[in-house]
């Protein structure tokens, strides 16, 4: 998605400032909020984990629900980054300093990423790591408790099916940030467009 040029000697108002400070004050809390979560998410599992192969193993029941929880909330942190980012690109640059979201906007999507890393990158969070590993002790626990139920085999099957599944889902629920962007950078092109329109229909009808 192409954004409009700008003019570098345009002012930038007053409201706009307070409110450029603002959007990018909730973005610094979005941001903020996914490293938390991270740390939350490794800590609360292990700890599930460990209590419930001690204690109880309907406790690793809440190891493979913690990590889905907080996986939630990072797929819901980067859509709100990529909207407020893409509104500030759309709304609040463009005519006057204001820069930053729109050279960002720009090296995001015209930066090739690697292949590679693009396959892989459902594997570089640790919210699908840490579900499979939850669901794999899981499995492990069960064949320990009933090994007649559980053999070999079957659990590797099982194992197996549930990697490639929270694979799959981790896939299309980590789409790339550019992705994200271009979205909303069309979606707020179109309110802005039709925003501009308004009054030169009002003009013309009142002509």
């Amino acid at each position: 998605m192409r954004l409009a040029t700008m003019d570098h000697e345009t002012r930038v108002p007053d409201y706009t400032v307070e409110e450029y400070k603002a959007l990018r004050s909730e973005m610094i809390r979005h941001m903020e909020s996914l490293d938390r979560n991270v740390i939350a998410t490794i800590t609360a599992t292990a700890v599930a984990i460990a209590y419930g192969l001690r204690e109880s193993p309907f406790v690793l029941v809440l190891a493979i629900i913690i990590p889905i929880y907080f996986w939630i909330q990072h797929v819901n942190n980067r859509r709100k980054l990529a909207k407020i980012s893409s509104y500030i690109a759309v709304f609040m640059e463009g005519k006057n300093q204001l820069m930053w979201h729109r050279r960002n906007h720009a090296h995001m999507t015209g930066a090739k990423a690697s292949p590679i890393r693009f396959y892989s990158r459902a594997f570089l969070l640790p919210y699908p790591v840490l579900i499979i590993v939850s669901v794999l002790v899981s499995l492990w626990s069960l064949r320990q408790a009933y090994p007649q139920r559980w053999p070999l085999w079957f659990l590797a099957l099982i194992s197996a099916v549930v990697t490639l599944m929270v694979g799959l889902i981790a896939h299309r629920a980590d789409r790339s940030f550019s992705d994200l962007l271009d979205g909303w950078n069309g979606t707020f092109d179109a309110i802005k467009k039709r925003e501009q329109d308004v009054p030169q229909n009002s003009s013309k009808s009142s002509d």
